[in-house]
């Protein structure tokens, strides 16, 4: 019974902190792709100025 009472605490704890956390960390990972996809499309726009023979500023 004890066990069981330990296990239910840590679980809640575990379900509290993951609620408050995943909020932030979802934050994160959308600025991540956000960062990417801008390092992509550079990545695009340079190899098209190479092939086109264009300036890029």
């Amino acid at each position: 019974m004890l066990l069981l009472g330990a296990s239910c605490g840590a679980g809640a704890a575990a379900i509290g902190y993951v609620g408050t956390t995943y909020p932030l960390v979802k934050e994160c990972v959308l600025v991540a792709i956000e960062t990417k996809e801008h390092e992509i499309a550079d990545r695009v726009v340079d190899r098209l100025a190479r092939k086109l023979e264009w300036p890029r500023g």
